[in-house]
């Protein structure tokens, strides 16, 4: 699993904190958030989204990236 990482950070789909940057689908870089869950205390839960394509591209919640 560490191997892949890596591997799609080096191919700049990912950041070294696992930010999506770009899809994995059509490799477009316009991505969209879309908030999932949230409360008086701010974003709980969200998904970068492909603006081309529409595929979840990645998904934070509370605090982490899931790719």
């Amino acid at each position: 699993m560490e191997d892949e990482i890596k591997q799609q950070i080096a191919d700049g789909y990912i950041d070294s904190i696992g930010t999506p940057l770009k899809c994995i689908m059509c490799e477009c870089t316009d991505l969209k958030d879309e908030i999932v869950d949230y409360s008086e205390h701010g974003v709980m839960e969200y998904k970068k989204v492909c603006v081309e394509c529409g595929i979840v591209t990645g998904y934070w919640s509370y605090g982490n990236w899931q790719v």
